[in-house]
């Protein structure tokens, strides 16, 4: 049953009376304060508010009373499509048919003849996921491991998981690797000071400033890990938990 029948209840009736207007609907619950809300203390937060927070934390384990914001992974799709935008690659067009991008050597050894062909055109396959060309019997690798479900069976809901080969996949895949090059290419050509490239990339790919400790840790980095080292921080970026969950 759901947990605040009240409040469909009421938000069935603000629907009606608002036109049967869903933008409306989405604009209002979107910018209502419980939607806004943290899903972790600050570190500012004064005595009270780490009281009421304590209290949440123990009234509220599985925030199903909506005490705070859950906390969330990003969906494979999703995750793509954002590595994709910091490297600065995504292509934001829209429409057209589905787009084959080219897939791991040791993936395409295991496929039959005809099964994936890339797309000739290589400005495509920098397309947003949703463009992806989805088949029953092949799902895109960095979509599988974080659970895109099969599509030769119903799927009401998808499941989440934490799997090695997750981090695996990040860490390691061609994709990964290239986009951490993208990004320390895009910091290269701005032609931004080698003092302010861990600023910049740090930047970009988390949208805030290193802390004084992340930024001595990036510097000592920098400094014993040679020609790539900016390569290898940008990819270390990529794997944090920041990267790809929502606070």
């Amino acid at each position: 049953e759901p947990s605040h029948p009240q409040l469909l209840d009421w938000l069935a009736n603000w629907l009606v009376k608002n036109d049967w207007s869903l933008k409306r609907l989405h604009r209002l619950i979107l910018t209502s304060s419980t939607y806004r809300q943290r899903s972790r203390l600050p570190d500012d937060a004064s005595v009270e508010d780490a009281e009421a927070w304590r209290l949440a934390l123990e009234k509220d384990p599985d925030v199903q009373w909506l005490s705070r914001f859950p906390r969330q992974r990003l969906s494979g799709e999703v995750i793509r499509d954002v590595m994709l935008s910091v490297g600065g690659k995504l292509d934001r067009k829209t429409g057209g048919p589905g787009v084959r991008p080219p897939l791991p050597a040791e993936l395409r050894s295991t496929l039959l003849k005809d099964q994936w062909n890339v797309t000739d055109d290589t400005a495509e396959h920098d397309r947003r996921s949703i463009y992806v060309f989805a088949r029953r019997n092949l799902r895109f690798p960095i979509f599988e491991v974080f659970d895109r479900p099969a599509a030769n069976q119903s799927c009401s809901r998808r499941n989440v998981s934490t799997t090695a080969p997750q981090a695996l996949h990040l860490l390691n895949s061609e994709f990964s690797f290239r986009t951490a090059e993208q990004i320390a290419e895009r910091i290269r050509e701005g032609e931004v000071p080698s003092e302010q490239q861990i600023e910049t990339a740090f930047t970009l790919v988390l949208n805030r400033r290193p802390a004084t400790s992340e930024l001595e840790d990036a510097r000592r980095f920098i400094a014993n890990s040679g020609d790539q080292a900016l390569t290898q921080l940008c990819l270390a970026l990529l794997n944090s938990n920041e990267f790809v969950f929502i606070d």
